[in-house]
């Protein structure tokens, strides 16, 4: 999360969602903000938890937002940002590895059934908060502005607009697909436990565009 006093906003950080861009900004526009940490959940508190932490008299007075994904290219993106790690000390995630202790991943970087099952085993059971995999279950409070990623120049000049801030979005920790993309089997397992995603970023691309 990151909370700005400076310009009253809260920023809800959904993991692969222009979150590290947004803190990398705020670090300069208001040093004094409360950036992310680097325990878990590394600063991708649920909307909930941060109205918790807050209080509600802050919740209530700045301005909420957060950046909503194309859940395809959101799935892909995270996928290929964790492909890349290893758990040599993690005894407890051994039985969901490669021999080499990472992720399984196909040499010709198509997202098959099996990376797809692996994957969201470790999203969901792993990756902090534990349970969170959809972007909507960050989003889990009202009143919270959630801009479209398709429109991210458009939307981030509104957000300036309404928190009386003039800056550039930085780009900040992206992740390239370098080729990687899903397969049939593995699209219709992501239309089917991101379901949610796909509903809202349907009618939310209806709003935007």
């Amino acid at each position: 999360m990151v909370v700005s006093d400076k310009y009253k906003c809260i920023f809800i950080r959904i993991p692969k969602n222009a979150s590290t861009s947004v803190e990398d900004l705020f670090n300069v526009a208001d040093p004094g903000s409360v950036p992310s940490n680097h325990r878990p959940p590394y600063g991708h508190e649920l909307a909930s938890e941060i109205r918790e932490k807050v209080g509600e008299e802050k919740w209530n007075e700045y301005f909420k937002f957060a950046f909503f994904r194309n859940p395809y290219d959101r799935f892909v993106s995270h996928y290929r940002y964790n492909v890349d790690f290893y758990w040599p000390d993690t005894e407890r995630l051994w039985w969901l590895l490669t021999p080499e202790k990472n992720l399984y991943r196909r040499k010709d970087k198509v997202i098959d059934k099996r990376c797809f099952a692996d994957f969201h085993v470790y999203d969901k059971s792993w990756s902090r908060p534990h349970g969170a995999y959809q972007q909507m279950d960050w989003l889990n409070e009202k009143d919270v502005y959630i801009a479209n990623m398709d429109n991210i120049e458009k939307e981030w000049d509104f957000i300036c607009y309404n928190i009386g801030l003039k800056a550039k979005l930085p780009v900040s920790n992206t992740t390239p697909k370098d080729g990687y993309k899903l397969d049939d089997d593995a699209k219709k397992l992501v239309e089917m436990y991101y379901a949610e995603d796909f509903e809202y970023y349907e009618r939310l691309c209806k709003t935007t565009t």
